[in-house]
């Protein structure tokens, strides 16, 4: 293990910002938390400057974390369906709730996470593509939502099954 004066050395090297990262940090033996105190001292920080970087820090990994990825054509993706509001407030202020999920072939298979946004623009009648939105939180899964999003889903495949399966006795029945 080092010493204090090796980790005093070694965190003098360090930027603003990775010093504040580090100090998000757990795990720190009792010398190192003070020689990073020390550190923290030397160079003006606050508490608050600790706390503003660790509320930034995780605002940034809950924007990442919240984003749709993957093909929506045919393999899997994680992506987002449903837009309801929790309350009246949320109404007031268009802060909407929107389920992650598995998709394959872009169909929700297996719900992940569900995210409150805060939206601009207005959802329209019948598509909800709202380009500008910012996620402000996760919550629990919204159980309602999931249970729709499923059932739009299995009525999609029922009316393409239907599809297929009239098309298919039309093309049987057409010459008689």
């Amino acid at each position: 293990m080092p010493d204090a004066d090796a980790l005093a050395k070694y965190y003098q090297t360090l930027t603003d910002a990775q010093l504040l990262n580090l100090r998000a940090e757990d795990g720190f033996t009792e010398q190192a938390e003070q020689v990073l105190a020390e550190e923290l001292k030397r160079r003006n920080f606050r508490d608050s400057d600790v706390k503003r970087n660790t509320v930034h820090k995780n605002r940034i990994n809950l924007r990442d974390e919240a984003q749709e990825k993957g093909f929506t054509g045919r393999g899997p993706a994680l992506l987002f369906f449903g837009n309801r509001y929790l309350n009246e407030a949320d109404k007031t202020a268009n802060i909407r709730l929107r389920t992650r999920w598995l998709a394959l072939g872009g169909m929700p298979i297996i719900p992940l996470a569900s995210y409150r946004f805060k939206c601009k623009g207005s959802p329209g009648k019948w598509f909800w593509g709202d380009t500008e939105q910012r996620v402000i939180d996760r919550v629990p899964l919204n159980w309602p939502q999931v249970f729709l999003t499923w059932a739009k889903t299995a009525l999609f495949i029922l009316l393409v099954f239907l599809l297929g399966a009239g098309f298919s006795w039309y093309l049987e029945h057409r010459g008689r």
